[in-house]
């Protein structure tokens, strides 16, 4: 069966994002987002972050997510050596990060205006028992189609795969499907593996030989306070890996990697501050196992890192399909995409080349025909 791996993209690609204002933000235009909410309780959280990095930017910055992250934890580290500290101090950029935090929440909370999305309900409803979903998100889009289509195919007690003689686990109810069916088991459940954290997740550990525990919310965001989910920054050095909740998930993944032999990417890039995601993949992907790749993004330079990430795993059996639509995708016969079959379904093949690592290449044009030739495409990447 196929592990299904979540980005950014899987999130803005939904349909009922569409006319919003504010979007489901993506690692380069996080800020512009934040700038477009329009409910008056997130503004001045959204004063803040913006002042925050304009102090470390200038007024005309333009940074990603990600790199203020990572550049925030390096000022941290070269704090005790700077002689020009501009009055900030260690705790001055934790502060720094809650209001980070805090934005995060503010962007999710005016963006996502639905609990799930056809799409999403679309790939769950493809999906067999023990099948595997990999999410670097945030948001709870899957989460809810697990809940509302996977009856007797998810079980939220096991299937987010916390250690749960590490953590005693509350409020799992909620996320299982109100079905008269029984919930899966703890071996067949569909494992959703959210590598950056939830925001449906609080984790509290209680110390070292101390049972903690996990609450799964039922309510994502709060008026009042920080809000209370755990989630790992994105930054390039990710200390919560050490939380023993996320070093159980991560070892899951790999394990799930190494097994699979079908990898569908949707709205994911490996981005090049995050080098925990690439290395998971690059060390864990079985060597020429990987029988058909398949990667939904607009962006080319993007679909040319996620091959050359799981390089590896390519051989020249290996079939890929690429879509440059979340919706196209979503209408494609997912069934016979996620299984080992090498035809793709309802969709004609449009022409056979060969990919950079000399595997056959199928593209999948949407109607705007915004996709160059799979000549053209193969040859500029």
């Amino acid at each position: 069966m196929a592990i299904i791996v979540l980005g950014a993209g899987a999130t803005r690609g939904v349909k009922f994002v569409e006319n919003n204002i504010c979007k489901p933000p993506l690692n380069d235009d996080f800020f512009s987002q934040l700038q477009h909410i329009n409910n008056e309780k997130h503004f001045k959280t959204i004063e803040q972050t913006i002042n925050d990095v304009i102090s470390l930017y200038g007024k005309n910055f333009k940074v990603t997510m990600e790199e203020f992250f990572t550049q925030i934890e390096f000022f941290v580290k070269v704090l005790p050596y700077a002689k020009e500290r501009h009055g900030l101090t260690r705790a001055d950029f934790n502060k720094i990060k809650d209001n980070f935090i805090k934005s995060i929440s503010a962007v999710f909370e005016e963006s996502i205006t639905q609990k799930t999305c056809e799409y999403h309900t679309e790939i769950v409803k493809a999906l067999d028992k023990n099948s595997t979903i990999i999410s670097f998100n945030y948001d709870c889009l899957i989460d809810y189609a697990l809940k509302e289509l996977g009856a007797q195919k998810w079980n939220a007690k096991y299937g987010y795969s916390f250690p749960l003689r590490k953590y005693k686990l509350i409020g799992d109810a909620f996320w299982n499907p109100a079905s008269l069916f029984p919930l899966a088991t703890r071996g067949e459940t569909i494992k959703l593996l959210k590598l950056h954290g939830s925001l449906n997740w609080h984790i509290l550990n209680k110390g070292r030989g101390k049972k903690g525990s996990i609450r799964l919310k039922q309510h994502l965001y709060q008026n009042i306070g920080t809000p209370q989910f755990t989630i790992m920054p994105p930054e390039w050095n990710k200390e919560l890996l050490k939380e023993p909740a996320f070093e159980e998930i991560w070892k899951e993944a790999a394990r799930r990697i190494r097994r699979e032999k079908i990898f569908v990417f949707i709205g994911f890039s490996f981005v090049p501050t995050d080098l925990f995601a690439a290395s998971l993949f690059q060390l864990s992907i079985g060597k020429e196992k990987i029988k058909k790749l398949i990667i939904v993004n607009p962006d080319r330079e993007a679909r040319r890192r996620t091959r050359a990430v799981l390089n590896r795993g390519i051989s020249n059996k290996t079939l890929i399909v690429q879509f440059d639509t979340f919706k196209d995708f979503s209408r494609a016969e997912l069934k016979t995409l996620f299984s080992e079959k090498r035809d793709i379904g309802k969709f004609e093949k449009i022409e056979e080349s060969k990919a950079p690592f000399g595997t056959d290449l199928k593209t999948v044009p949407n109607k705007d025909d915004l996709m160059p030739p799979v000549a053209d495409k193969a040859k500029g990447t």
